[in-house]
């Protein structure tokens, strides 16, 4: 309990901090340098009110933007997303699992199986991770923000980034302006016992230390959205790089040994001789002779599957299609996340249509794209032989009544 109640608290401690060193660096560049030194001593009236104007201004933006990542831009969680239709489910309706049919391609294990949250009893979609701080499942999982208070998701990762913008701004707007008095108000002081006030040399210090940071923080999300990749999805792969995966390779070899032979295997599984260097899968469904194809590959390349052609179509991903919208720190790039029905939802279409509810009528707008490339050699790969199995899923069969697979 007391455990419990110092974690609710201690993700409060750096981001009051950060505010609070916001509070006393307006403090000290409106009082400390702008009134004391530009209005009274040098006599730059304008300037001075001017300078205060767009300090505050910057600095209650930034505050604006806070709240809105806190309060009103949660991280979204995902929507519970039942079963797929990998096999046909003879039971009665009374007794039937509700189930949904597969989508054209799905994160799974290397016999074709989806991802599954124990924690929110829910298939795990791509690129969502399971937030141990929130307790859910969230879209886009980018990372944990100490000095914010919050996770970052899909849904407010633009709002995080103008956050950072912004402030890099204001403290970039800090130091250059004071730099560009700091001579003038030497000379007026000479002679005098303190030249140069203690707070403008402190909030001088700490703004070009933090706008360093916030710089560096910034420069290093551009190239992640340009590459369409998360901080996690980064973290991961350089992980794996360095031969940390050796854990999660003996888990999957134990799980193929245990499920080998099992029923939802086609009788001509291909299995890759390199299967013991792949610990992240694809099923990819082939419309050309209907049957679902698993692909190995490992962390970096999975992470790469994501990447589209073009820088914009990468950025648009993360900040919206309207370039103005970037510049504007308000809501998410994201409107609508869909119907959101869930599993509760699909109940009462059970017994005649729940094939009719794909993934992408749960989840809307928030599904991922695989880019083009990656489907083009998926496609090479299954006139090659080059994958681990593949396999027939009933729900695939059920969409030829109908629709093509979502």
């Amino acid at each position: 309990m007391q455990f419990d109640l110092y974690k609710s608290w201690f993700k409060y401690i750096l981001p009051l901090a950060t505010f609070a060193i916001l509070i006393y660096g307006t403090w000290a560049y409106c009082h400390k340098f702008c009134y004391d030194q530009l209005y009274k001593r040098l006599h730059r009236h304008a300037t001075a009110i001017v300078f205060m104007c767009i300090e505050c201004c910057l600095s209650l933006l930034i505050f604006l933007m806070w709240l809105q990542i806190i309060l009103l831009q949660q991280p979204l969680k995902q929507p519970t997303v039942p079963p797929y239709m990998i096999f046909n489910d003879n039971t009665n309706s009374n007794n039937r699992v509700i189930s949904t049919k597969p989508p054209l391609y799905y994160q799974c294990d290397p016999n074709g199986y989806p991802i599954w949250c124990t924690y929110c009893q829910s298939l795990k979609l791509e690129r969502v991770h399971h937030s141990r701080q929130l307790g859910y499942c969230i879209f886009r999982f980018d990372h944990y923000c100490a000095w914010i208070g919050t996770v970052i998701g899909r849904n407010n990762y633009r709002l995080f980034i103008q956050y950072v913008f912004y402030y890099n701004l204001l403290l970039a707007w800090i130091w250059l302006s004071i730099s560009a008095f700091i001579r003038s108000i030497v000379t007026f002081n000479e002679g005098e016992d303190r030249i140069l006030n203690g707070n403008i040399i402190v909030i001088i210090i700490l703004s070009c230390i933090f706008w360093l940071m916030t710089g560096a923080l910034f420069v290093t999300h551009i190239y992640y959205m340009i590459n369409n990749k998360t901080s996690l999805e980064v973290l991961a792969s350089k992980h794996a790089s360095k031969g940390r995966g050796m854990k999660i390779k003996s888990k999957l070899e134990l799980i193929v040994n245990k499920t080998e032979g099992a029923s939802a295997k086609d009788e001509n599984t291909n299995i890759s001789s390199n299967l013991d260097t792949h610990n992240k899968y694809l099923c990819y469904f082939n419309s050309n002779d209907r049957f679902r194809y698993v692909f190995g590959m490992t962390t970096p390349d999975f992470n790469q599957c994501w990447k589209k052609d073009t820088t914009r179509a990468n950025l648009n991903e993360f900040l919206g299609k309207n370039i103005i919208t970037w510049f504007i720190p308000w809501g998410s790039p994201i409107r609508k996340a869909g119907e959101n029905q869930g599993i509760q939802d699909l109940e009462g279409c059970l017994a005649e249509e729940s094939h009719r509810y794909g993934v992408q009528k749960i989840i809307g707008a928030y599904g991922e794209k695989l880019s083009e490339k990656t489907i083009e050699n998926f496609q090479q790969q299954i006139t090659e032989g080059n994958y681990v199995t593949r396999f027939q899923a009933y729900g695939d069969q059920i969409s030829t009544q109908g629709e093509q697979p979502s």
